[in-house]
């Protein structure tokens, strides 16, 4: 999520006391337990990239990682997504997770 936020700055889409009190938040909020650290199985995580590789990359132009996001939040259980990016927002959008907007 930080190389997100990072990659705004970079294109000038926020400024850096943004990027910088956005990292404040989410590491707060790991602390806090609000966001926790997982660790997928990771056997599940590429059987599943596998599988939505198969079915949408032709059709929405999925990438590697994008693929990978999303079918981690799949393996995890989660029934909401969060991204800034297009290609991995049809993707998971596909894969009937709701999307989190944060514009």
């Amino acid at each position: 999520m930080k190389n997100a936020f990072a990659l705004k700055v970079f294109r000038e889409e926020i400024a850096e006391e943004v990027y910088r009190r956005v990292v404040r938040a989410l590491d707060e909020d790991v602390h806090n337990m609000v966001l926790r650290r997982v660790h997928p199985k990771w056997g599940s995580v590429f059987r599943r990239s596998l599988e939505l590789s198969d079915k949408n990359t032709s059709h929405v132009g999925s990438r590697s990682l994008d693929i990978l996001h999303v079918a981690i939040s799949l393996t995890l259980g989660c029934d909401r997504f969060v991204s800034f990016d297009e290609r991995q927002i049809r993707l998971a959008h596909n894969c009937k997770l709701e999307i989190v907007s944060m514009e």
